[in-house]
């Protein structure tokens, strides 16, 4: 997986604030699963995100990964009152430097195992993307696992399992969008006829309502009477 050439100044900055706010946007999904105060959910697709935008244009976009993890753990951390401003800064900052480390440490040591074409054409290459997406979300597990511990976000005892949701969370992330992301980068460009249009709008719908029948009781939920 070859990184896309070096863009000019604008472009660049374009892609970082693309990336920024593409991580920041899918943080939502996972944030609200977080476990306690300690922003360490089970599903992280802000993952998955990251470590595809750097196989496919190249460290240089981890400023986007930066800034785009450090705004959603900040608003999360403050939605929840979590802790003091200053505190709440300094942990976002530090979990930012470990969710970029994951991305730029994760996507050199995939295409140091697995080289860099044809990501995805052979069996053994895809056990070799499992295996450094494993390995890398180590990386963002310890050091943000960690980190809420320090800032008193999570008690020491609770630190496996702080860890463990952290870690998973990213590894799914990883596993399920960043095999997405790069797979919809590589087709080639194709024009969608009306109908195959209203199919994959009507197969979307019908995923949403699945959904949320199966996740979030809507809509047989119903509303509580007064009295």
């Amino acid at each position: 997986m070859m990184p896309s050439s070096s863009p000019n100044p604008t472009r660049r900055v374009i892609e970082i604030a693309g990336i920024a706010l593409l991580y920041y946007g899918a943080a939502s999904l996972g944030l609200p699963l977080a476990w306690g105060n300690t922003n360490a959910s089970p599903v992280w697709p802000s993952a998955g995100i990251a470590f595809a935008a750097v196989l496919w244009l190249g460290s240089r976009v981890w400023p986007g990964v930066a800034v785009g993890a450090f705004l959603a753990n900040v608003e999360t951390f403050l939605r929840n009152q979590a802790a003091d401003p200053g505190t709440i800064l300094a942990t976002s900052a530090v979990i930012s430097v470990g969710n970029t480390l994951e991305a730029v440490g994760g996507a050199y040591l995939l295409r140091r195992v697995a080289g860099s074409n044809g990501l995805f054409d052979r069996a053994l290459d895809v056990f070799k993307f499992v295996a450094a997406a494993l390995v890398a979300c180590v990386v963002s597990a310890s050091i943000g696992a960690t980190t809420v511990s320090l800032a008193g976000l999570a008690s020491p005892a609770r630190y496996p399992t702080v860890w463990f949701t952290w870690w998973l969370g990213d590894v799914v992330g990883v596993l399920v969008v960043t095999p997405l992301l790069l797979a919809w980068c590589h087709r080639p460009p194709r024009i969608w006829r009306p109908h195959q249009a209203l199919e994959a709008a009507v197969l979307f719908g019908g995923l949403v309502l699945a959904s949320q029948l199966g996740f979030g009781g809507w809509p047989l939920q119903v509303p509580e009477t007064p009295g």
